[in-house]
């Protein structure tokens, strides 16, 4: 059984979530003391939140289709 494409969407913004709020954990923590590192994590957290925003944007408008 295959699943359908809002599936995998929904999938994937699952994923993505978790990936954004471990991130999240790991910036706020101590662990994280290099401010060069900080700094190209805390753009990757930019760029997840991003993509979260498009993968969500999809779901909507294949809801919609539907």
């Amino acid at each position: 059984m295959s699943l359908d494409r809002r599936e995998v969407l929904v999938y994937e913004l699952k994923n993505i979530t978790e990936r954004i709020v471990k991130l999240q954990i790991y910036l706020s923590s101590d662990d994280n003391k290099d401010s060069e590192m900080e700094k190209i994590l805390d753009e990757e957290l930019q760029v997840l939140k991003n993509y979260q925003e498009i993968i969500s944007s999809k779901i909507i408008l294949l809801m919609k289709k539907k």
